[in-house]
């Protein structure tokens, strides 16, 4: 469809009405008026956007479950953490969606995590932190990684207390992102 001829002073008008919108507030307005001005068919339904502050209360809302899966992570069944990150919200938000992706690749390695607290020599102190480090958002995990893993290993393996974690490569990815 070819726009539609406009008169200066409707340009104008357009112009104004347009640039006094608040982008942040009424994108969606502002993207109707621009198709409406030049005359293109829109597929946006009023009723049915989502607005911002639903958007920031389903971050929220997913922000504060997957806070509750890593806090439960290790005490729950793994169908159950399983079928709870499956139903988390997290589609929209690109941070929220590899933070799940992140617990899903630990969820299937888990089994052989939690074995690891039985061996003669693992220090347990080391596989306390080494579990929290590993359900932690990649934020958070960096500073307690450096400090507390590194200076462990270190430690242990002073002191002759190491064991292997022998763990394919998307768990590395893991613990390195």
């Amino acid at each position: 469809m070819n726009p539609i001829a406009r008169t200066p002073s409707e340009t104008r008008d357009y112009l104004r009405r347009v640039l006094e919108m608040n982008p942040l507030e009424a994108s969606e307005k502002i993207v109707r008026s621009r198709a409406n001005f030049l005359g293109f068919e829109t597929s946006i339904d009023p009723e049915g956007q989502e607005t911002h502050e639903d958007l920031q209360g389903r971050r929220e809302n997913a922000i504060r479950d997957l806070k509750t899966v890593r806090q439960r992570f290790w005490n729950l069944k793994t169908s159950h953490l399983q079928t709870i990150l499956d139903e988390l919200d997290v589609e929209s938000f690109p941070d929220l969606s590899h933070a799940v992706d992140r617990l899903n690749v630990l969820v299937q390695h888990r089994s052989r995590l939690l074995g690891f607290d039985k061996h003669k020599r693992c220090d347990a102190d080391f596989y306390s932190c080494l579990k929290k480090i590993l359900v932690r958002s990649s934020r958070d995990t960096a500073a307690l990684r450096d400090k507390t893993i590194l200076g462990r290993a270190m430690t242990a393996a002073a002191s002759g207390s190491v064991f292997t974690l022998e763990l394919n490569i998307q768990t590395t990815l893991v613990l390195s992102t």
